[in-house]
Formats: C-alpha cells, sequence, structure tokens
C-alpha cells in the first residue's frame, strides 16, 4: 500500500516524468484515458503510478469499453489475475491501421492495479 496517494497535478508535480507512463499515447489523449476510469482511480503512488480501487469493476469497464474491439473478456482477466508479475500482453484493436497495444501492470495482493503505460504504435507492414 502506498504511504501517499496524490492527485494528477501533485503527482505531475513530484514526477516530472509521469507521462513516461504513457509513451505513445497522444498528451491530448491522456485526460481522456483517465476520465474514462475515474470512477475507479483513487490517485497516483509516488512513483507515478496509477491507482486503482476495485479490480473486478475496472476489468468489467475494460471489458466494456472495448467490446467492439479484440479485447476479450477472457484476455483481460488473465491479465488482471496474475499476481506479482508484471504482465506484456499483445492486445490487437480492430480498425486501420491496426495498433498494437502494450500493457504492463502490476497487481498486488490487496487488488490495487498500478499501469505502468499504455503504448501505441502502429504495426509494421
Amino acid at each position: 500500500m502506498p504511504s501517499k496517494i496524490y492527485n494528477h497535478s501533485q503527482a505531475a508535480q513530484k514526477v516530472p516524468c509521469i507521462d513516461r507512463h504513457y509513451r505513445g499515447l497522444n498528451t491530448r489523449d491522456i485526460p481522456v484515458f483517465e476520465s474514462a476510469f475515474s470512477e475507479f482511480v483513487r490517485g497516483y503512488d509516488e512513483e507515478g503510478h496509477l491507482l486503482f480501487e476495485n479490480r473486478t469493476a475496472l476489468v468489467a469497464a475494460l471489458a466494456h469499453r472495448f467490446a467492439q474491439t479484440d479485447f476479450s473478456c477472457e484476455l483481460i482477466n488473465r491479465i488482471f489475475h496474475r499476481k506479482g508479475v508484471i504482465d506484456k500482453e499483445r492486445l490487437f484493436l480492430s480498425g486501420k491501421p491496426f495498433k498494437e497495444i502494450w500493457i504492463y501492470m502490476e497487481v498486488t495482493d490487496d487488488h490495487i492495479t498500478m499501469f505502468r503505460y499504455l503504448h501505441q504504435q502502429p504495426l509494421s507492414d
């Protein structure tokens, strides 16, 4: 459990490189991503990682949000139900051009999930 939880502006001041956790995601898209899950977000830890309150509800929200893509509930659940490791999964969005999303996350025993970063890049031809 983090010793202190920061809001976005506090975290941005304390961790100037906070945007590195969102490499490849346009800066203007970061608030969109965060607001999509704002009801689950508790804040940031000392290293600038997003902290989430409810893993089960977040999984459901992710599944709903990406229902029109190749995200599957099974894959999301596999990511979230591994504990004590950082997972790397390749998830493909439908549409053109295809994009590859890398999600690195860490699930602790108390079910708080920390997003390392969301990285998007066009797939090479």
